[in-house]
């Protein structure tokens, strides 16, 4: 298990998909330690990647757009995007989890599908890191 200390710091040219759930960004000081001095494009979204598994092609759009701004803003560097989910989240209610594990698996199988569909769509993002949140025990994990 490789943990968000291990990756080092946050590059220059980054974007941040997240969970808008401020348990994640807002109030974790482990985040921001690791965000530096360096303030990513950061696209917070109910459930992160969540919602590049809709079938509402709308919504899927909606957030490629997101990332082609940043993509757009920064065309003349080699880009990295992160991809974080954490524990507990709200937008996966709906799913009923029976457990930490599985709830786990089905958002580390989304961070994957959303990292190929943005990797599919753009050439510029030449890295794509994917994070998970542990809330309760207050670590990030690099899938």
């Amino acid at each position: 298990m490789k943990y968000l200390k291990e990756i080092g710091s946050l590059e220059q040219s980054c974007a941040v998909i997240c969970c808008a759930d401020g348990r994640l960004h807002g109030e974790n000081k482990e985040f921001h330690k690791w965000q530096g001095k360096v303030k990513p494009y950061l696209i917070s979204i109910p459930g992160a990647s969540k919602s590049f598994m809709s079938n509402n092609i709308a919504i899927i759009e909606h957030n490629i757009e997101h990332i082609a701004i940043f993509v757009n803003h920064n065309s003349d560097e080699e880009l990295m995007l992160y991809i974080i989910h954490h524990s507990l989240c709200r937008a996966y209610e709906d799913f009923g989890f029976n457990s930490f594990e599985q709830e786990k698996e089905v958002q580390i199988r989304d961070m994957r599908k959303a990292k190929n569909i943005i990797q599919d769509r753009f050439s510029e993002v030449k890295k794509v890191i994917l994070l998970w949140y542990d809330t309760e025990g207050g670590f990030f994990e690099v899938i």
